[in-house]
């Protein structure tokens, strides 16, 4: 990929200008999903219905650690439910080309809970491998990791006696095996907001994280659900620093179980 098919600040501008042109469409549904195999011991969704708009935070709470990843991949299009359907912007994903979906999923912001990253490649050419692949620049890529570790405060420290700013620059160049589990995690949120998104999905995401740099990169989230974004967090509970969850949902035995609105758990 050539380092001039897009301008420099190509990425800075679309991460500020507005996603959506209705911030309450409907971006993703299921209705009577069933679906197996979503972690340890054959985890399963019996009959899910659920709704997330745009603008929205959704906390799902999952009674199995273990399924985390399976049902991230399950709203992400990369499984299939065994019946039931779930649409994502209005279709499903088996309805689309593989090309479309493709470009969909690249606007699909996601934290692993396991990190996904590629361990033959240093972080830097984890983060720079699907814009390029997209069609963004290596410089525009670069500009626009710098100015996601600017946000980090000069005298933040997380850990050891080196700025946060100064370790995330340093561990740019190391493979994800050498760098710490904190800086991966965050180097996990610094990828989800490299570029304007439709939803994000977050398993588990403050694992490793305190509240000094959660509420840094809750702010990143919170720009992007006012922009239009939706967002869904995975986890036991909601850090003080995020926004408030739309609705919460507590999955036990396959079930999903709705537990209010504009609720915060703690």
């Amino acid at each position: 990929m050539s380092e001039t098919s897009a301008p420099a600040d190509a990425v800075a501008e679309a991460s500020s200008a507005p996603i959506f042109a209705a911030e309450r469409e409907l971006l993703l549904q299921l209705d009577g999903v069933r679906a197996g195999g979503l972690g340890e011991g054959d985890v399963r969704l019996h009959d899910v219905n659920f709704r997330l708009h745009r603008g929205e935070l959704a906390m799902l709470q999952l009674d199995s650690p273990a399924s985390v990843r399976g049902v991230a991949s399950l709203l992400q299009g990369l499984r299939v439910p065994e019946a039931g359907t779930l649409t994502y912007l209005g279709e499903t994903w088996t309805q689309r080309r593989y090309a479309d979906q493709d470009q969909l999923r690249f606007r699909i912001g996601r934290i692993f809970v396991m990190g996904a990253w590629i361990e033959s490649l240093t972080i830097r050419d984890n983060l720079r491998l699907a814009p390029t692949h997209h069609g963004h620049s290596i410089a525009a890529v670069d500009q626009r990791v710098d100015e996601l570790i600017e946000a980090f405060p000069p005298d933040m420290h997380l850990g050891g006696t080196k700025p946060i700013r100064t370790r995330l620059r340093d561990h740019l160049q190391q493979r994800p095996s050498y760098v710490a589990a904190t800086l991966r995690q965050l180097f996990q949120w610094l990828r989800a907001a490299l570029y304007p998104r439709d939803l994000w999905i977050l398993e588990r995401p403050d694992t490793h994280l305190g509240e000094a740099a959660l509420s840094i990169v809750c702010e990143w989230m919170r720009e992007s659900l006012e922009a239009g974004a939706a967002a869904i967090w995975m986890g036991p509970s909601l850090p003080a620093t995020a926004p408030a969850a739309g609705q919460t949902i507590a999955i036990h035995r396959g079930l999903w179980k709705r537990s209010g609105s504009r609720e915060r758990l703690r």
